[in-house]
């Protein structure tokens, strides 16, 4: 066990249940910046691993207070209740996230920026490869970012380079929402809804989704 994480291993068996609240979105481009100061979750070799991340602070999502995040390695974010996983993010699912294969520099990593009440909680994947890739030529950069007091989170994306169909195994592209909604279309013109289709190709570098609510 660390201190404030602690790792479990992804040998588990649970149910979901989504979170209900209406969230609003918006797209914009920024400059992507690796995290600085961070603290590195993952281990050498990491796939299929769960991080049980401590925040200072509580966000509010699905009408929840949260300040304990369970984040899987394939960018799935739950909150523990009652012994189920209640679903607060997809940053990019259900696309088999692992260790680029002969890349060191290939980790998940956490830092906490700002002061109080407007601190940030970053959680960063960097040159995480795909497990569908044989080459180890994929690979995906992108950063999760719950605000002090969850009016608005974020997920932003660096440089990729990938085979879509080798990568995502066939289907179109990763999964990314918050709660019950979920993003769909071409990146940079989605639009949230309930379907869990996902988006139909690969966010481009420096593309954010800024998700917030009234």
């Amino acid at each position: 066990m660390k201190y404030a994480f602690i790792f479990l291993a992804f040998a588990i068996t649970f149910t979901t249940k989504v979170l209900a609240q209406t969230y609003s979105l918006e797209r914009s481009e920024v400059t992507y910046t690796d995290l600085e100061n961070d603290t590195i979750l993952s281990s050498n070799n990491w796939v299929g691993e769960l991080y049980n991340i401590l925040l200072p602070f509580s966000i509010r999502i699905g009408n929840r207070d949260v300040n304990s995040i369970f984040l899987f390695s394939d960018g799935a974010m739950y909150r523990l209740s009652g012994g189920q996983y209640s679903s607060i993010m997809y940053a990019y699912g259900n696309c088999g996230l692992k260790q680029k294969g002969g890349d060191t520099t290939s980790h998940i990593s956490y830092v906490v920026e700002g002061e109080s009440p407007n601190r940030i909680a970053k959680i960063q994947f960097k040159n995480a490869g795909f497990a569908g890739d044989e080459t180890n030529t994929d690979y995906t950069n992108f950063q999760i970012w719950f605000h002090e007091g969850g009016m608005a989170n974020e997920i932003i994306f660096g440089p990729t380079a990938l085979n879509q169909m080798r990568a995502f195994n066939g289907a179109y592209g990763p999964l990314i929402g918050i709660g019950a909604q979920i993003l769909r279309g071409t990146p940079s013109a989605a639009s949230l809804g309930t379907s869990f289709a996902g988006l139909n190709g690969v966010p481009s570098a420096g593309l954010k989704f800024r998700f917030f609510r009234p």
